[in-house]
């Protein structure tokens, strides 16, 4: 995207194509489906910032997803198998939509967040899709300002927390197998003393951490 117009380039030749070519418009976040039939992105065309996917080769007019009269959307990502498409909004809330039915479907809202950031990194912006596009991963606070991890299920319409609250868990991504959820933690303890104020201060809390998810994943 730039100047608020989405854009395709060729990887070697061929012609730079204006896919949105809406001048009075904002046009973001453009997003190709994994098997490359279809672009989506955020455009507030109609006023408002709404769903939309187009033909990347720029036949047609791109299509309108979605029907929201107010707020601000962000963070787009589609399902591995290419039918559906999750994102955040201003309320911190997940949704996902069905491409073909526009069927519009709220996985989950985070009730506390991190007021320093900007609105793109709010809850929920973390979330990762399952290889078999059968789960949602993501992260979000606690009453106690703890960062934990969460898994949504499509086929139960249920969520479950999967990290104990003791740390800051976030940034989760599953294994390509499906078998392992891997997840950023700030639980390395290794104090340094300051040398100016003479206390010990912790650097580098930050590692990478895995979760099995079937009794099969076996040992890293």
């Amino acid at each position: 995207s730039a100047r608020g117009e989405i854009f395709t380039v060729p990887k070697e030749e061929g012609p730079t194509r204006n896919l949105s070519n809406d001048c009075g418009a904002n046009d973001k976040d453009p997003a190709w489906s994994p098997d490359g039939a279809l672009i989506a992105f955020f455009s507030d065309r109609d006023g408002e910032y709404n769903l939309y996917v187009v033909d990347p080769k720029g036949t047609g007019e791109p299509r309108k997803l979605t029907s929201f009269e107010s707020g601000y959307r962000h963070t787009l990502r589609w399902s591995p198998d290419s039918k559906r498409i999750a994102f955040t909004d201003q309320a911190l809330t997940l949704w996902y939509i069905d491409v073909a039915s526009k069927k519009l479907t709220k996985v989950d809202r985070a009730e506390y967040e991190n007021i320093d950031v900007a609105i793109d990194l709010k809850p929920i912006y973390d979330f990762a899709w399952s290889p078999d596009s059968r789960w949602i991963a993501y992260s979000k606070m606690n009453a106690d300002l703890v960062t934990q991890v969460w898994v949504y299920s499509l086929e139960t319409a249920k969520t479950a927390c999967v990290s104990d609250g003791l740390f800051n868990d976030f940034m989760p991504a599953f294994s390509t197998d499906g078998k392992r959820l891997f997840f950023v933690s700030n639980r390395r303890f290794d104090p340094t003393l300051c040398d100016f104020e003479w206390e010990m201060v912790y650097k580098k809390m930050a590692g990478i951490y895995s979760l099995a998810l079937t009794p099969g994943a076996g040992s890293l």
